[in-house]
């Protein structure tokens, strides 16, 4: 009888772990969505990272936006806490293969022709904040000006 319950011990406490969910670091993750647009569009692509504040008091986020739209699940989400957001997006030359920019005349050597078509304040230096607390799901629209 004994060795039965040592048996089924390990599939007890697999069940168990199993059933919370979450990405397993068992910190409170909330999920995330919302919108961005760039002039008054939806933007066709990109990516989106909450980045905290005080990094000891958060934990970072990434998604990708796809027409308009980003979510990031519980298992990714950030963590409670006052977040920096961070949108990029490639301009869209970086999306075509080196022998289609060449043929569109897309390659050059100018740094300018890489830009990337969301301004610095929303990225690199970003003027976009975020809170995220306890209880989500949370939803964030971000209406961004390329002027």
């Amino acid at each position: 009888m004994r060795s039965v319950r040592l048996f089924l011990l390990p599939a007890i406490l697999s069940a168990g772990l199993a059933g919370r969910g979450g990405s397993g670091d068992n910190l409170p993750r909330q999920p995330v969505s919302g919108s961005v647009t760039l002039d008054g569009r939806p933007l066709a692509q990109g990516m989106i990272t909450f980045e905290p504040v005080d990094l000891a008091s958060g934990h970072p986020a990434t998604g990708t936006i796809a027409e308009g739209a980003f979510e990031i699940g519980r298992d990714a989400g950030p963590t409670p806490g006052n977040y920096l957001v961070r949108i990029t997006a490639a301009a869209p030359d970086a999306q075509l293969s080196a022998a289609e920019a060449m043929e569109q005349g897309a390659v050059s050597s100018r740094e300018d022709d890489f830009r990337s078509p969301i301004p610095s304040r929303y990225n690199a230096q970003t003027e976009l904040r975020a809170q995220v607390s306890e209880g989500g799901p949370y939803e964030f629209d971000f209406s961004l000006q390329d002027s």
